[in-house]
């Protein structure tokens, strides 16, 4: 078989969780190994034997340019970067991209790859058509899953419970709790319901120095289980949950939805949710009051500047947010309340997720394998 190697970017958990999905797809044509670093190689490490007992991890320390050259092909999830280098090596090179409508690739760039291949969102359209010409390199996808996603069963969990999800959390430009404290402010405001619900088990997922934090902290609740999850394991806390509170990220957003989970999106983190939020709001798809925008006009967000800054600039956002008690206080009712509804009743919000996701389609991982092959297979 030829190989192909997956190299997934350390931001959270989205990438990594993308290049796992894509590889239960491309398993029984090519052998597969993944390559990660920090927050992706966390959950690498954990998860890459579920795909194949042959998969090799590799940290991107060791990813030299002889080891790149073992490989009939390289896909990169959200690194542009290591795409264009694997080319330059005149290895077959793939960019698969969630956020295409904030990446904003130079054509240039794009041209360069064997394949482009986009992962369609809010906002898709829009930014393939400021191209000008669509490159005849560049494909868009529909939602991509696990391929055994639809085998995961959607059996009750043996009492009621509401999953958790903080995701990865982290990236080259937060670390907690260094410059954030995200997951312990979210969980203190969240913790009133561990009493509240009691007849709900509470299951909280995130990177692993931060689960066994909280979990040190919230040791006295019986009704708590804080863990860091591979992925087949963390779909199927997705399909026995009864409610999904969840960082804005794109793919656990995607799941819930597949599973026809009800959700309910926290406060963005980073750079990419604040926007993808937004997106989500303005289509209807998402309560206003999830977004830092709902609660005035002093969060400021800029976009096209360093990416760092990007980062630094919704971090400000939460923190401000947080040290306003007037705003805090109607953050945490307004929360209270969407989740109290979504546990009892379907509202517009969660018709509108389902008639979006049957409209981008559920077949992504397919098509991606047929592009691979196309490319692979000459």
């Amino acid at each position: 078989m030829k190989k192909i190697l997956i190299y997934a970017a350390p931001f959270s958990y989205g990438p990594t969780g993308k290049a796992l999905s894509l590889a239960s797809h491309l398993k029984d044509y090519y052998d597969i190994d993944f390559a990660g670093y920090d927050t992706s190689w966390e959950l690498i490490a954990l998860d890459s034997m579920s795909i194949s007992k042959k998969s090799q991890p590799i940290l991107l320390d060791n990813l030299d340019d002889k080891t790149l050259l073992n490989y009939s092909l390289i896909i990169s999830c959200s690194d542009l970067t290591l795409a264009l280098r694997a080319k330059s090596l005149n290895i077959k090179s793939v960019m698969f991209d969630s956020v295409f409508w904030w990446r904003s690739p130079k054509v240039e760039d794009i041209c360069l790859l064997d394949a482009y291949i986009v992962q369609d969102f809010l906002g898709v359209d829009q930014a393939i058509d400021a191209l000008g010409n669509k490159p005849y390199n560049l494909h868009k996808v529909g939602a991509v899953f696990r391929k055994n996603i639809i085998q995961i069963e959607k059996v009750p969990a043996p009492t009621n419970r509401i999953l958790i999800n903080y995701g990865g959390i982290e990236s080259p430009y937060i670390q907690v709790p260094k410059n954030s404290k995200y997951p312990f402010i979210i969980t203190d405001i969240l913790s009133p319901l561990f009493k509240e619900k009691s007849d709900f088990e509470f299951v909280v997922t995130g990177k692993h120095h931060i689960m066994k934090a909280l979990a040190d902290e919230y040791h006295n609740y019986y009704n708590v289980r804080f863990e860091t999850l591979e992925h087949n394991a963390f779909l199927s806390c997705i399909g026995s949950s009864d409610l999904v509170i969840t960082t804005p990220g794109i793919e656990t957003f995607y799941e819930a939805v597949y599973f026809g989970k009800y959700s309910v999106l926290l406060l963005p983190h980073n750079s990419t949710q604040y926007l993808q939020l937004l997106a989500l709001i303005d289509a209807g798809i998402e309560s206003s009051v999830c977004h830092y925008n709902y609660y005035g006009e002093n969060y400021t967000y800029k976009r096209h500047i360093d990416e760092s800054e990007e980062v630094k600039a919704v971090i400000d956002d939460f923190n401000y947010l947080f040290s306003s008690p007037q705003s805090l206080n109607e953050y945490r009712e307004n929360l209270y309340n969407l989740i109290q509804k979504r546990l009892t009743e379907i509202d517009i919000y969660e018709t509108n997720k389902q008639k979006y996701l049957t409209k981008i389609g559920t077949d992504g991982g397919q098509s991606t394998v047929k592009i691979i092959g196309q490319l692979i297979d000459i």
